[in-house]
């Protein structure tokens, strides 16, 4: 469904050292009250946990990155899924030996240092629904 949404605040803050990466941005964005919205983020982690849904086994699959890594990239959606606040984030990082990782933020991603953006929509929020033939909480 398209939903149409008029711009809100926009709320720019550092994440804690050492915490959870993916934990520290969906305490920022509950602090924030954002049930609708976009964020960005930059930075660096001392290690992280990301992955890729495999579609032929319908599970994620994750990778351990044990490398101090630089955030390339960190995007992600702010929506609803049964009745709460869901964050869906998305990073590249580049690994201090070269190696790029990329996909779903999973926790276990500890933090050097993050800059987070969250983009706030004022209107109603997308909800993320069991998609019986993905198998995947989809808008």
């Amino acid at each position: 469904m398209i939903q149409k949404y008029e711009p809100g605040y926009v709320y720019q803050l550092p994440l804690p050292r050492n915490g959870d990466l993916l934990e520290e941005i969906e305490k920022a964005v509950r602090q924030q009250l954002v049930d609708a919205g976009t964020l960005q983020f930059i930075g660096a982690v001392y290690e992280a946990r990301v992955g890729f849904f495999d579609v032929e086994t319908g599970e994620y699959v994750t990778t351990e990155v044990n490398e101090f890594a630089e955030i390339a990239s960190g995007m992600g959606t702010i929506s609803q899924r049964d009745g709460e606040t869901a964050v869906h984030v998305h990073v590249v990082l580049a690994g201090k030996s070269g190696r790029i990782y990329a996909g779903h933020l999973f926790p276990g991603s500890r933090i050097f240092v993050t800059e987070l953006t969250i983009f706030d929509l004022d209107g109603t929020p997308q909800e993320r629904k069991l998609d019986p033939e993905t198998g995947l909480y989809l808008w």
